[in-house]
């Protein structure tokens, strides 16, 4: 099953939103911030099987000053722009935002055919990486 990436977010922020034990009136909110994934890169060259890290940083708005510290996210492989929703990487997990955070969570790449991908990290944020190669051993890129 297939999702386009904007259908993908607004299905989870109304699922966070019915979840969440926190008010929809709360000074408790999502940080705002700038999220950059480090890794994957287009560069990058993954082997179905093999364990992959993605990594990135966030960097909080200063001018957020209630916020909360803590959210889940999840990472997600994409195809030809869309989330491709039979292939959740890794998640859901605790993201955690420090005013300058770095994270990074490991996974096992799924059993997919030879081409290009990107993935999506989700959480407060939606951040998709460049299209880089997922290869089946024994072929290339």
């Amino acid at each position: 099953m297939k999702f386009t990436l904007t259908t993908f977010v607004a299905l989870v922020a109304a699922s966070l939103v019915q979840a969440s034990p926190i008010p929809a009136t709360s000074a408790a909110a999502p940080p705002n911030g700038i999220t950059t994934l480090l890794t994957p890169t287009q560069e990058s060259e993954w082997e179905v099987g093999s364990l992959q890290s993605v990594n990135w940083t966030w960097i909080r708005d200063p001018s957020d000053i209630d916020y909360v510290a803590d959210h889940r996210a999840a990472i997600w492989l994409n195809k030809n722009g869309e989330i491709d929703y039979d292939h959740l990487l890794a998640g859901p997990f605790s993201k955690y935002y420090a005013p300058e955070s770095y994270g990074t969570q490991s996974l096992t790449v799924p059993n997919v055919p030879t081409g290009r991908y990107t993935i999506s990290l989700v959480g407060i944020t939606l951040t998709e990486s460049p299209e880089f190669c997922i290869f089946q051993p024994g072929e290339h890129c």
